[in-house]
Order: C-alpha cells, then structure tokens, then sequence
C-alpha cells in the first residue's frame, strides 16, 4: 500500500496540540505541529508513512475536533 501524507487544519496552535497528543497516545510517531502555508490563522499537522488502518483512526478523531479539517494529499 502506498503511504500517503494527511493534514489537519486547526483554528488555534492549542487544539493541533491536543490533537496531536491523541494522535501520539494511538502510537502515531511522524506526526508534527507546523504552520499553514498562507497567513491566516491555523496551525497544520503532517502525518506520513500511514497504513490504511492508521488512517482510518485518525479520520476517526476528526469527530472529536469539529472545528478541523482532515485532507489525504498525494504522496511525492
């Protein structure tokens, strides 16, 4: 299976971080907390080298942070 990257859009700096510890006590070690690419006020996480079962997870969480956005972006 091809191992993809997937970002989350967060509000605030805060909630990526909490995020992002949920992410680490499921045992996800790639994941990290970096800005957005444009000005506005969000905070992204990139997770890489996931299998589908990881994936389906994190997708999982999104129910927990209504105010996220989850996108599957292609691989380089």
């Amino acid at each position: 299976m091809e191992k993809c990257n997937l970002a989350g859009m967060f509000k605030t700096e805060d909630a990526a971080k909490k995020y992002l510890a949920k992410l680490r006590l499921q045992g996800v070690k790639s994941a990290k907390v970096g800005p957005r690419g444009s000005k506005l006020k969000f905070t992204v996480i990139s997770i890489s080298h996931l299998d589908a079962a990881a994936v389906a997870q994190i997708t999982a969480l999104r129910k927990e942070f209504p105010e996220s956005e989850i996108k599957q972006i292609p691989c380089n």
